[in-house]
């Protein structure tokens, strides 16, 4: 018996299991800081924003900066660290990580 072209095509798709993709977000420890408190984050992967936490792994990413003012600052912490990212608030200055 001879299948159709459309008849495999249906066929795989109805057979195929479900993709699950994981997310890699960058998790404050807080969403606001007062100026002069410790900014601080951690790397987590997982679902639907619940996920285990990682350390800094520089390979693991292309740029991490901390805008301040729309002015861009390099971030580089140590490999390893945990939180990932940790350091203080700039005196009385909007900051983006």
């Amino acid at each position: 018996m001879k299948m159709s072209l459309s008849s495999v095509i249906i066929f795989s798709i109805l057979s195929a299991k479900p993709i699950f993709a994981h997310e890699y977000w960058l998790s404050p420890l807080n969403y606001q800081v007062e100026s002069g408190e410790n900014i601080a984050a951690h790397f987590r992967n997982g679902e639907e924003f619940v996920g285990s936490t990682f350390p800094y792994l520089p390979n693991r990413l292309t740029r991490f900066e901390l805008l301040v003012e729309g002015q861009p600052y390099d971030l580089s912490p140590r490999a390893g660290d945990n939180p990932a990212l940790q350091l203080p608030a700039p005196e009385d200055r909007k900051s983006v990580v």
